[in-house]
């Protein structure tokens, strides 16, 4: 299987999560875009409470991606992938502008 990266798109796609204003406990714009994204890929994203309970206004999300050999979608060589990532920037981020740079 060959794998081909859309760098327009993946570029594209970094800058718009940069400047979504999701500081911490104050994450749910992320959350539902990071859902959009994930779904719109074929994973099955679901959500705990950890938002409530810390009181922030998203929980965890769990994006799982169903592999080869184990039904749809078939472009998937692996079986389980796991991926972890913090949704807020560690600074205040509101009305931060991206900036791509090429050299």
């Amino acid at each position: 299987m060959t794998s081909v990266i859309n760098a327009e798109r993946l570029v594209s796609t970094f800058m718009e999560l940069c400047v979504i204003d999701a500081e911490p406990t104050r994450e749910r714009a992320m959350a539902d875009r990071l859902t959009a994204l994930l779904g719109e890929l074929g994973f099955v994203v679901t959500k705990d409470d950890a938002g409530v309970k810390l009181g922030g206004t998203a929980g965890n999300l769990y994006a799982t991606l169903t592999g080869a050999g184990s039904g749809k979608p078939t472009w998937s060589p692996i079986k389980r992938l796991l991926s972890t990532a913090k949704t807020f920037p560690m600074q205040e981020n509101k009305g931060f502008q991206a900036l791509l740079v090429s050299h």
